[in-house]
């Protein structure tokens, strides 16, 4: 029987006889034998069965939230409720179990392979690969080379192997990536010397003002209306820069004092335990005091902020110590994505969590708490400035890990980037071509960036979107093209700037509003079913655009999926002063 070398993660050196794990192993542009090359179609590009695994992991999320809640109170010697760890710990408890329940689903199915394999196992030290905080890990550890094989050695490390496998070390490749850095910035040293400076000539009231609110994500004007109507200031909250370095001891000991139950939800625990973020186990103490330290008011009657998922250690504690002192939570939507997608951990996380919850758009609900407002963001109508050119916005995600994406599986995505983005470029006709930006993140997750610099050699690639600012690149394009729903499509729909949609990704993940959203975009040339139908009504309509999209077919349509998802309240800071005096 011949022996395979299984790969896991992506190499640029293949040695004969190799098998990929799933697509997310790919390379781009690599030829391949789908059906013999690729051992495991993933589970999840079922939608169906991705439906059914979401509402699996929510149980399992709430059992493990109750549980590590109880074992946190014991180790810090805290009584606190079940709604103040949900704010602090339950955006990161969720991602790692949904993270551990779907490579466990790949492992179970590549142990069932009768194929001998020559499996790669990496054996990093754990310290080196626990995070500081839940925003480091999500935005590092997640999708990071180093961290998804080590999450794949040690699911399979408790499973019982078969004969026909063998295992060899492999050398984590991105460590280096994963270190903590307590390195700020400019702009936030900047932004937190305004704010320390403001403080200091209204510290008094600062320390007793009713109401908190910092990322709100409002205009200027706004945040002085609620300035002047309740006299009290937007807040800085920063952590140290200490870090105190994972006590493996600790985490261990916590492991076999837990009760243990099946083997999969044991395994389950102790990954949570020595993966858990420093700030919720050794820092906790310290982040603890640089709230009580922080010129801030301790014993706020409301909090209003936009962060609801995202924010960071000391804002999340920050917002739990007040909420279980009696302070009332509001939270606004910050992304796009809240009210067209389902089975949406983070709309449902933040309703769950606040007093009340401001949402973009109008879309009934039966939940009290969800008031629909209309959008925070302070995006105004822009005249454009046309150079003639083409803008398309990448998908930006990384190739191991689904995540909360219900429409994205990781074939659909491998596809995305290997197929759709060159034969979008290849439908344009010629002098268009050369018109044409790629517009997508620094992170180039799949290498896509070297790809398409070879694939589509007329266009202009650009990767750094984080330096400069969306709306004036937009601005100055004669279109835009949105190749997935996401929040940039619904700031150019405000923005009224001439823009496109096509979803290359399943419409399963999608509810039933956008979905009647997208049928009439459909009709006045908005929304496309796919990359060559949008390619060729740039082609055919290239010097009449403006007529196009001015045009009262195209603005009704428009204004239509606006009012559902992000339509412009001009009451909205008099609506939130009322949730506020409520």
């Amino acid at each position: 029987m011949t022996q395979y070398t299984l790969i896991t993660s992506p190499t640029k050196i293949h040695k004969k006889n190799y098998k990929y794990l799933n697509y997310g192993c790919l390379n781009l542009q690599h030829e391949i034998d789908e059906k013999k090359d690729i051992l495991i179609n993933h589970p999840w590009d079922n939608q169906k069965k991705y439906q059914i695994d979401a509402n699996k992991i929510k149980k399992i999320y709430l059992q493990f939230l109750g549980e590590i809640s109880n074992k946190l109170n014991e180790q810090h010697k805290i009584k606190k409720d079940l709604r103040y760890w949900k704010i602090v710990i339950g955006p990161w408890l969720h991602s790692l179990i949904l993270a551990y329940y779907e490579k466990n689903l790949v492992v179970n199915l590549l142990l069932k392979n009768k194929k001998k394999l020559i499996i790669p196992i990496t054996k990093t030290k754990i310290e080196h690969l626990i995070p500081d905080s839940f925003f480091s890990f999500f935005a590092k550890h997640i999708y990071s080379e180093s961290w998804n094989d080590y999450l794949f050695s040690f699911i399979i490390s408790k499973k019982k192997i078969s004969k026909n496998f063998s295992f060899k070390e492999k050398k984590p490749s991105d460590l280096k990536k994963l270190k903590h850095n307590t390195n700020k910035g400019f702009a936030r040293n900047l932004k937190k010397f305004i704010f320390t400076f403001i403080s200091l000539i209204f510290l008094p009231r600062i320390k007793n003002q009713p109401l908190v609110f910092f990322n709100t994500y409002l205009s200027l004007k706004n945040k002085i209306i609620l300035i002047l109507k309740n006299f009290s200031f937007p807040i800085n909250l920063e952590k140290d820069n200490q870090f105190i370095s994972p006590n493996i001891l600790l985490r261990k000991s916590l492991c076999k004092n837990y009760e243990k139950k099946n083997d999969f939800h044991n395994n389950i625990q102790e990954f949570l335990f020595m993966n858990m973020p420093t700030d919720f186990l050794e820092n906790f103490q310290n982040v603890g005091n640089n709230i009580l330290k922080s010129k801030v008011a301790k014993k706020p009657k409301v909090i209003f902020t936009a962060n609801g998922v995202y924010s960071s250690s000391v804002e999340a504690r920050y917002i739990a110590e007040c909420v279980s002192k009696g302070a009332k939570l509001i939270l606004a939507q910050h992304g796009g994505r809240y009210e067209n997608i389902k089975n949406f951990f983070h709309i449902d996380f933040e309703v769950d969590i606040s007093d009340y919850f401001i949402s973009w758009g109008k879309k009934k609900d039966n939940k009290k708490k969800i008031k629909n407002l209309g959008i925070i963001k302070p995006i105004k109508y822009l005249k454009k400035k046309i150079e003639n050119k083409i803008l398309f916005l990448m998908v930006a995600k990384g190739r191991y890990l689904r995540t909360v994406d219900s429409e994205i599986s990781v074939q659909k995505l491998y596809n995305y980037y290997n197929e759709i983005c060159p034969k979008f470029y290849n439908s344009l006709e010629k002098n268009l071509k050369k018109k044409l930006t790629f517009r997508s993140s620094v992170n180039n997750y799949w290498n896509e960036k070297e790809f398409l610099e070879k694939k589509c050699k007329l266009s202009n690639i650009d990767f750094n979107r984080h330096k400069s600012d969306f709306l004036k690149e937009a601005q100055k394009s004669k279109i835009v093209v949105c190749s997935y729903l996401s929040t940039t499509f619904l700031e150019l729909m405000l923005a009224n700037i001439p823009a496109i949609l096509f979803t290359p990704f399943s419409h399963a993940g999608y509810n039933s509003e956008t979905l009647k959203a997208f049928k009439k975009m459909e009709k006045s040339h908005i929304y496309f079913r796919n990359y060559e139908i949008a390619a060729k009504f740039i082609n055919k309509n290239w010097n009449n655009i403006d007529d196009w999209w001015f045009s009262k077919k195209t603005q009704k349509s428009r204004k239509y999926f606006l009012n559902n998802f992000a339509y412009k309240n001009r009451k909205l800071i008099t609506d939130i002063q009322k949730l506020i005096d409520n």
